[in-house]
This record gives structure tokens, C-alpha cells and sequence, in this order.
């Protein structure tokens, strides 16, 4: 019955978070991935008023939860909801993934401070064991099990019994006929999201004393929580808390009797949230269309702005290399050229190994330019796949003695292997969820798959330096990685521009419309996560060289999402963006870093999250604007001023002087 009660305090939390997540998405139709983010920031401040300032627990637990709480909820919807609720789903998903990134980031320069193991309660002395029935029990615990039991009750009634309610429910149905009778959506907008704010910060409270204050926990537990909200369709409170319930006790029970020394058994126990929701993904439970009577138009991604193409010039009389198209690539191709050099030779070590991780970075983020740029597929594990190719390609280079070479080509194919099994699997899922499949898989191996020896040594995996051209181990490592980077981007680009990158045009524009004329969209789908894979394997071992290791530390899933804000907020279309953000994923970090500036460096990821909610305004990423802005100034240079054009004096022609 130990097992029983602990199972009941964790279903506890997972049933309120849930039960946020449903309200919101049954209300706005937005998924929030940014729920434990949000619980991050609540018991961010919760520990600061009461570890570091004395306050009373009580005192600030209704600071936090009737202050901070529904204040938070409205600024977040005001801010960044409000404006994602008619965005496409992809859109959505990617902005709550900033918010999750930049909230923790924010706290930690705000309120700095190592991970906390155990923050205190509400109720003082709160983790004091006493007996209940026989079982040994805490006051934390049983405030969990209460709270949870009289928050979800408070909100079944609201919805249930009140007008507030019944407006609700029009909303949810039919939002257009709802507000011809009078009914305000965005009222009823905003005061879901700061009812759900405030479950949130009172499940945040609550489970306080019970999860370590660390970002990547609370990023693995609202992940944990979409299982228990999917089993309710995102639709049914009452499914949604008997999910967290059952999760809760589910986990508690099989890591309690699990046997000592068996290692599978004693780490499957936190994987089972991710375990059902990949199930559950499986069978159909994805209900990713909560409105009925909005058009489609309102959930299509902004469209590039057309421009009229230019008259070709002339170039048959030109010699070939004063041809303008040509001499602007050679000038182009020159100018990398000079770009690559500079990073290899023109910094110090310091800098040359930022430049290392950064390129490293860089042929890792091609593979999101493969799966969402050009399949518009929104994958969320590419960590994880960065992880298994650095592992096996250090456990055959290391354990079995490959060549480097060899191990680097088994690596990756072995993560091309699992690319192919998750894009097979998934395949027939929409957008969201194979992405929330993603996720799932993601955390899975976190807290399984790469806990077990037998897949990952407990320290990662070691790599020796290597030295080429007898360059140092830095430039090395950046001639390596930007040949590579030059080779993948090569052919992606020929790819591109052949028969292939049409058809994977079409299937980003209309994947119906791409079916009916013929295209394998589940096929076209499975062969880009595959490729996909297996260019995040490459980067992971490239990184791992870099670093001279992996361990399953430097692939978590909330890593994972820091990358894909940055990718995203550059842009996913071509290669531009990945090579940007892998560079500044790294400079950035590594120059604040040098200033010395305490909380400071924690800036870059505030700035790359905050760019991710961005794309609610602008989904193609930065470039493209900053394309959209050079082609506008160089319209406006190619245009004669009015002014001009007036000034100029007009001749007749020689005929009419003539007549005169």
C-alpha cells in the first residue's frame, strides 16, 4: 500500500497538470507544451520567498497561486496565445516549445541558482513521516492528494454548473455562431487561460517538495502529463484525471516491485507516461481538430510574398565568366571560401573550439532542414537520434576496436535504423502527432533506453582527438566539419531543384492534392526521417568528437527543444539557417560566457526561445524577412524617384520639329 499512496500523489500532480492542458486545448484548440515550464516559473518563485527570504509556506503558496498564477495566464495569452489560436497546429506547437525554453531561462537569470533537490512545502515540517492507516505518509503528500481532489472538483463544477461554463462549451463548438449571440470568444479565451494558469501553479505548489527544481524535470513531467490528457482525447476531464491517476500509480508500482539488480524493470518505471502516450498516438487518439466551423483558411501558414520574376539579361554574348549568374556564384563560392578559412585559422583555440561545436551544430541542424523544411515534418527527437549514432559509433570504436571511420558509418546507420522504424510507425499520423511521437520517444530514451548499461555505458562514451594535415585538434575539427556541412549542403541543394525537391514541394503545399496526383506521401514521409536520422547522427558523432564524448546528459529532451527553437527562429528552409544557428548556438553562448557576466549566459537561450514564439508572426524564421527586406530596398533602388522622372525634359521626335 506504500506504493499504492506515492502512486497517488504523483497521479495527483499529473491529474491537475492534465487537466490544464485539456481546459486550454479544449477552449483555444492550442496544445500547451509549456505547462511544466510554466510550473517551473511558480516553484521558481515559491523556493526564493520561502528558502531564500523566510516567508511562510502558506503565504507563499496564495502568492504564487492566486498572484502569480492567473497574472502569468493572462500575460501569456495577451502576449502569445491570443494571436496562435487561428495559427496552423505546427505554429502553435513550436511557440508553446519556445515558451518551455525561454521561461526557465528567464527564472535562472532572474532568481539564480543550482538545482535544488528538495524545495520546501506549504505546510511546515511538511516532509516529517507520520501514520495514516498504517502507512507512513507525509503532509506533502497528503496536501497533493487533497489539493488535486478539490482543485478538479472546483473545476468540473465551474464548467458544469455555471454560465461561464455553458459559454465555454458554445465556444468550443461553434465559436462563429457563439459570438452572434453575444458571447465574447476572446473574453472567454483569456479567462481560460488564466483559470488554467492558476491550476497550474497550485499543482506546481503542491508538487513542489516532491520534483527536484530542475528545467529538465519539469520539462519531462509536462510531457508525462500529455499521456493522461491524450487518454481524455483532450476533450473529457474525467478521462484526464483517471489518466494521471493511473499513470501515477502505474509508474509508483512497477519501479517498487521491481527486483533489486534488474535494471530494465527498476528504470521502466518513469518511462511509462512516455510508453502510453506512444500507444495511445498509435491507436488514434489524436484529436488535433477542436473547432468545427473554422475554415481551413484560418490554419495555413503565412505564404511567401510573390514578387515578379526579373527579365533574364542577355548573357550569349558575354564570356562565360562575366556571365552575371556565374560570376555571382564564383564571387559567392570566393567569399565562403575566405568565410571557412577565417574560422579556421584567423582565431585562438578558445574561439576555434567554438567554431568546432558550432559547425558540429550546423551539420546536425541539416537534419531539420530535411525533415521540417522540406517534408514538413516537425521532429522533436532529433537529441535523442544525435545520441544513439555518438553511442554506437563510440561502442564500436572503443568495445569492439572499428576503425573511426567504419564505427562512424555504423553509427549512423544504426540511428537511420531507428529513423526508419519511428517514421514507419508514425507515418500515418498527422502533423502533431508524429511529432508528439517524437516527444514521446524522446523522453523515453531519457529515462530508459539510455539508462541501461548494455545500450550506454553509465558515462557516455569517450573519443580520442584526431589531427588532420597536421592541423591542431580545433581547426581539425573545423575543416572536418564544415567539408562535411559543404558536401550535405551540396546535395541537398542539386536534390532540390531536380524532380525530387518538386515532388516534396508539392507534398509540403498540399499533401492531399500532392496524393491524388500520384506522390507516396507516407513513403516520401519515412525516406526524409530516415535521411533525417541519419544526418543528426553524423552531427552527433561529429559533436561527440568535438568534445571528445557524449553522455546521456548532453542529449536530453529539453536540449532537444533549446535546438529546435534556434533552428526555427533562423529557418528551416534551406541551409542558410542551420549553418547560422549552429554557429551562433555556440558563439553566443561561449562570448557571454567569457564576459563573466553571471546570470548573463543564460540570455542566448532566452533570445532563440523568445524567437520561437516569434514564429506565430512569421513561420519561415528571421532570414526570410531579412530576404523580404533586402529585395524591397534593392525594388525601391531600381525605381526612378518621381522627382527624377519629372525633372527629365522631354524631346519630340525629329518629325514634329520638322512640322513646326
Amino acid at each position: 500500500m506504500t506504493y499504492v499512496f506515492a502512486g497517488l500523489v504523483l497521479g495527483a500532480v499529473l491529474a491537475i497538470l492534465g487537466t490544464s492542458i485539456t481546459l486550454t486545448f479544449a477552449t483555444t484548440g492550442i496544445l500547451n507544451l509549456a505547462v511544466g515550464a510554466m510550473a517551473y516559473v511558480v516553484v521558481d518563485l515559491f523556493y526564493y520567498l520561502t528558502f531564500q527570504h523566510g516567508w511562510p509556506g502558506w503565504l507563499a503558496a496564495v502568492i504564487c497561486v492566486l498572484g502569480l498564477g492567473p497574472a502569468m495566464g493572462f500575460a501569456l495569452w495577451a502576449a502569445v496565445f491570443r494571436r496562435l489560436e487561428k495559427s496552423d497546429l505546427i505554429v502553435q506547437f513550436v511557440a508553446t516549445i519556445g515558451l518551455s525554453v525561454a521561461l526557465p531561462a528567464i527564472m535562472l537569470t532572474l532568481l539564480s541558482h543550482d538545482v535544488v533537490g528538495q524545495v520546501p512545502g506549504i505546510i511546515t515540517n511538511g516532509s516529517r513521516p507520520f501514520k495514516l492507516w498504517g502507512l507512513s505518509v507525509t503532509p506533502d503528500q497528503c496536501a497533493a492528494i487533497i489539493g488535486a481532489v478539490v482543485a478538479v472538483g472546483a473545476v468540473v463544477a465551474l464548467l458544469s454548473r455555471t454560465s461561464f461554463g455553458l459559454s465555454t462549451r458554445a465556444v468550443v463548438d461553434r465559436p462563429m455562431r457563439a459570438q452572434s449571440r453575444g458571447i465574447n470568444p476572446d473574453l472567454i479565451s483569456a479567462l481560460a487561460w488564466i483559470l488554467s494558469a492558476t491550476l497550474v501553479a497550485l499543482g506546481a505548489v503542491l508538487m513542489a517538495p516532491l520534483v527536484a527544481l530542475d528545467p529538465a524535470q519539469y520539462t519531462s513531467l509536462s510531457i508525462a502529463t500529455l499521456g493522461a490528457a491524450l487518454l481524455g482525447r483532450f476533450r473529457s476531464l474525467a478521462w484526464t484525471v483517471a489518466g494521471g491517476f493511473g499513470l501515477g500509480l502505474a509508474e509508483s508500482l512497477i519501479t517498487g516491485y521491481a527486483p533489486p539488480g534488474n535494471q530494465v524493470l527498476n528504470t521502466l518505471g518513469p518511462a511509462v507516461p512516455f510508453i502510453l502516450l506512444i500507444i495511445l498516438l498509435l491507436i488514434g487518439r489524436t484529436p488535433f481538430s477542436s473547432r468545427r466551423d473554422v475554415g481551413a483558411a484560418a490554419v495555413t501558414s503565412r505564404q511567401p510574398k510573390t514578387r515578379p520574376a526579373a527579365p533574364s539579361p542577355d548573357e550569349s554574348g558575354r564570356p562565360w565568366l562575366l556571365r552575371p549568374r556565374v560570376a555571382g556564384r564564383l564571387i559567392g563560392a570566393i567569399a565562403l571560401a575566405c568565410a571557412a578559412c577565417a574560422l579556421i585559422f584567423g582565431f585562438n583555440a578558445y574561439w576555434t573550439g567554438l567554431f568546432a561545436t558550432g559547425t558540429a551544430f550546423s551539420v546536425l541542424f541539416l537534419s531539420f532542414s530535411v525533415s521540417a523544411g522540406e517534408a514538413g515534418i516537425l521532429c522533436l527527437c532529433q537529441a535523442s537520434i544525435a545520441g544513439i549514432g555518438a553511442f554506437a559509433a563510440g561502442r564500436l570504436a572503443v568495445s569492439n576496436g572499428w576503425p573511426l571511420l567504419p564505427a562512424i558509418i555504423g553509427g549512423v546507420a544504426v540511428a537511420m535504423v531507428v529513423g526508419l522504424v519511428i517514421g514507419f510507425v508514425g507515418a500515418r499520423l498527422d502533423q502533431i502527432g508524429l511529432a508528439l511521437l517524437t516527444i514521446a520517444f524522446a523522453v523515453f530514451c531519457d529515462q530508459w533506453a539510455f539508462n541501461l548499461t548494455a545500450l550506454v555505458p553509465s558515462g557516455g562514451v569517450s573519443f580520442a582527438q584526431f589531427s588532420l594535415f597536421g592541423f591542431d585538434p580545433e581547426r581539425s575539427a573545423v575543416a572536418l566539419n564544415l567539408a562535411v556541412f559543404a558536401v550535405l549542403a551540396a546535395i541537398l541543394v542539386a536534390l532540390r531543384q531536380r524532380r525530387l525537391g518538386r515532388a516534396y514541394a508539392a507534398l509540403r503545399g498540399n499533401p492531399v492534392s500532392g496524393e491524388s496526383l500520384g506522390l507516396r506521401i507516407r513513403g516520401m514521409r519515412v525516406a526524409a526521417f530516415t535521411v533525417s536520422s541519419g544526418i543528426a547522427a553524423l552531427g552527433g558523432v561529429l559533436l561527440a568528437l568535438v568534445q571528445q564524448g557524449m553522455s546521456p546528459i548532453d542529449i536530453v529532451a529539453a536540449t532537444g527543444f533549446v535546438w529546435v527553437a534556434v533552428v526555427v527562429t533562423l529557418g528551416v528552409r534551406g541551409i542558410r539557417g542551420p549553418l547560422l544557428a549552429g554557429l551562433l548556438l555556440s558563439v553566443l553562448g561561449g562570448a557571454f560566457a567569457q564576459l563573466n557576466a553571471g546570470n548573463l549566459d543564460n540570455i542566448p537561450t532566452i533570445l532563440f526561445g523568445l524567437g520561437a514564439v516569434g514564429l506565430a508572426q512569421e513561420p519561415r524564421g528571421f532570414l526570410s524577412q531579412v530576404d523580404e527586406g533586402l529585395a524591397a530596398i534593392r525594388d525601391r533602388l531600381a525605381r526612378p524617384s518621381a522627382g527624377h522622372a519629372q525633372a527629365l525634359p522631354m524631346v519630340e521626335p525629329e518629325e514634329s520639329l520638322a512640322a513646326k
